[in-house]
């Protein structure tokens, strides 16, 4: 029955494939810059950002399994996006060892489908969890507890939230003889200390807590990833599915290990400074089996067919004619042949431009972008950096169009909010709109910058604008 479950999971790609591009994300775009550093002898920096720093923001570990692609297939960008799929449906294959009905529901849902096609991190950090816990529940020695402790460091390694993989495991062995605690504190300590005492710049990912915020939305927007619908508004029907979870999870007389981890992972969001639908991905294992074992079968069978019908009736498939080809790029065939379908459902961004499919541009017409970019008269300084920095190292890292040219000047306009150079920053937001008019942190960063120039009534708009696109934008709130 598993193979049938895993089909069910690929049958999902073809729908979804087209609706997520390489780089659409900034921390995409940053995991293969990532890689390539350490593939070129690099020191772990962040080759996406200008100057290159040093990586702080991002723990090595899905880099590190990048680094074979970006050796072997530096420019082929849809191969982290099969890794992940590869990831995706290994999660599920282990899943369905914990549980035999929700790896149904697991395989069923979109959403997960969908960030099993991304360059992102939550496929492989959702794998290394689930065979984790179950790991855990087997070893007697010490010396098994000292790999273990070692075993959760790695999925710190790949995700810093696994950090909370530690409390949700003291609390779990509560009963263990303390030589067993010590044993396994000692692994992780081992592992992860180096990184922990040394990558301290991490830490700035925990400053401007949302706690009240996070609050009101992460019931809202884990419920509604319980459907594979993130992007809809069903509010108290999500509330009372991850309500339902919650109670499902700690429902028995022992708090179980899948209960110690998610109310741990939930405790961290909860004091997150981002609230995101995706991050639901690392427990939706966990919620969907608490499901599993407080609602009766045909609810169960009532939401696995529910859940498929919704979003196929939300965006039914439409074929398209695939555009023709410019003479100067090239495409990648292999990331061409599942995009048969489009607008089904749209998870993160208004449907993508045809033209905008995953280009792999030569090396010439990429450098012309970057040499061609128009930059304000208070902006020259940046131009000698842009020269020096990216057409030495970016060139070959994104792979469609016309995205280059406004992912280098929304980061010279972040340059310029943070150097309190605000008619620069509006400026130079304004011109990256022009390139990628649907990208709501543009809009929230015209916002900020207008509001310090003293045009309320602009920046109400343009925060407007970025909540229309996408309405859970701090920034814009």
């Amino acid at each position: 029955m598993i193979r049938w479950c895993l089909v069910l999971q690929l049958l999902w790609i073809p729908f979804l494939w087209s609706q997520y591009q390489v780089g659409q994300f900034n921390d995409d775009a940053a995991y293969l810059a990532l890689a390539r550093s350490l593939s070129q002898g690099l020191p772990y920096q962040n080759l996406f950002e200008m100057e290159a720093p040093a990586a702080t923001r991002f723990p090595p570990g899905y880099p590190l399994a990048l680094l074979p692609l970006q050796l072997f297939f530096p420019q082929q960008y849809w191969m982290p996006r099969i890794l992940s799929c590869i990831f995706a449906l290994a999660a599920v294959r282990v899943f369905s060892q914990e549980d035999k009905t929700a790896p149904w529901l697991l395989a069923a849902n979109p959403f997960w489908a969908l960030c099993g096609t991304m360059a992102m991190s939550e496929a492989l950090f959702t794998l290394l969890t689930l065979l984790y816990l179950q790991r855990l529940q087997r070893p007697a020695t010490r010396r098994q507890w000292l790999i273990l402790g070692m075993a959760a460091a790695l999925c710190y390694y790949v995700r810093a939230v696994g950090l909370a993989l530690v409390p949700a495991t003291l609390l779990w062995m509560r009963s263990r003889p303390p030589s067993h605690l010590a044993a396994y504190l000692l692994g992780f300590s081992l592992a992860a200390g180096p990184h922990l005492l040394l990558g301290a710049g991490y830490s700035s990912e925990f400053t401007g807590f949302e706690i009240l915020l996070n609050l009101q939305t992460i019931p809202i927007h884990y419920g509604a990833v319980l459907l594979g619908l993130p992007g809809f508004d069903l509010s108290p029907l999500f509330l009372g599915l991850f309500l339902l979870a919650l109670l499902g999870l700690v429902r028995r007389p022992e708090l179980s290990l899948n209960a110690s981890w998610t109310l741990c992972y939930l405790l961290v969001m909860v004091c997150w400074p981002y609230a995101d639908p995706r991050f639901a991905i690392p427990i939706l294992p966990c919620l969907l089996l608490g499901l599993c074992r407080l609602l009766p079968r045909p609810f169960l069978a009532s939401l696995f067919f529910a859940q498929i019908a919704l979003n196929l009736r939300l965006d039914p498939p439409q074929r398209i004619d695939l555009p023709a080809f410019p003479a100067a790029a090239r495409v990648a065939s292999t990331s061409m042949l599942p995009g048969l379908y489009l607008n089904l459902p749209s998870y993160t961004q208004p449907p993508i431009d045809l033209l905008e499919k995953e280009w792999e541009w030569d090396q010439e017409l990429l450098d012309h972008h970057i040499d061609t970019i128009l930059l304000h008269e208070t902006e020259k300084e940046l131009l000698p950096v842009f020269r020096a920095r990216y057409r030495q190292l970016t060139p070959n890292l994104f792979a469609y169009r016309p995205h280059p040219r406004a992912i280098l000047l929304h980061t010279a306009a972040r340059r310029a909010l943070q150097e309190k150079r605000y008619r620069s920053a509006q400026w130079l937001f304004t011109q990256a709109l022009r390139h990628d008019p649907h990208k709501s942190t543009l809009h929230s960063g015209l916002a900020v910058a207008l509001n310090e120039l003293h045009q309320p009534e602009a920046a109400a708009q343009a925060a407007r604008q970025a909540l229309q696109l996408d309405p859970y934008n701090l920034e814009a709130l």
